[in-house]
C-alpha cells in the first residue's frame, strides 16, 4: 500500500463563493507551466474575463496574477 503525504501551503484565496473553478484552473495553469503556485497570486477581478478571453481564442494562459514573495 502506497502512503500519501500531504502539505498544507499558504497561496491566493478566493474573495467569493462562486469562483472556485476558475481559481482551480488558474492554479493548474501555473503548475502546468512549471512555476510555484505560492510565487503567484491570482488576480480575482479578471478571472471570469481571462476565462472568456481563452475559450474564445482556443487558449489558454497564466491568469493574471501579482508575483508575491511567500516563499
Amino acid at each position: 500500500m502506497e502512503l500519501w503525504h500531504a502539505v498544507f501551503l499558504y497561496y491566493s484565496v478566493k474573495k467569493n463563493g462562486y469562483d472556485c473553478g476558475l481559481y482551480a484552473l488558474a492554479f493548474s495553469t501555473v503548475l502546468a507551466s512549471g512555476h510555484d503556485p505560492k510565487e503567484f497570486e491570482i488576480i480575482d477581478k479578471e478571472l471570469r474575463n481571462h476565462f472568456k478571453n481563452c475559450v474564445e481564442n482556443c487558449n489558454i494562459d497564466l491568469f493574471p496574477y501579482n508575483f508575491t514573495s511567500n516563499t
